[in-house]
């Protein structure tokens, strides 16, 4: 598997190295590993910024994205409750726009 660096990944999303640790300590990025004080990053951290990104771009906030993230990997049942999250973040989105 394909691994980065926190600057590699910092570059590859356009991002901050400040925003990846930032990620991190919230609980946005899971699962880093670390090696001698670095930061190794793999597929799986691409897939959870892209899902940020895509999140971001509509507006949810980054407590929205940690409960989506909690519920998605919590237990298949939350389903309902990621049903429930996305949905309010619509209709809060439209309000908006309106």
């Amino acid at each position: 598997m394909k691994t980065y660096t926190i600057r590699e990944l910092a570059d590859r999303f356009n991002l901050n190295i400040s925003t990846l640790r930032y990620y991190e300590e919230i609980g946005l990025l899971t699962e880093v590993e670390h090696q001698a004080d670095r930061r190794i990053y793999n597929e799986y951290h691409c897939d959870q910024l892209r899902a940020i990104e895509c999140f971001k771009a509509t507006g949810m906030t980054n407590k929205e994205i940690q409960s989506f993230f909690k519920y998605e990997t919590a237990d298949p049942q939350n389903l309902v409750q990621i049903i429930e999250l996305l949905t309010n973040h619509v209709d809060e989105t439209a309000r908006y726009k309106n």
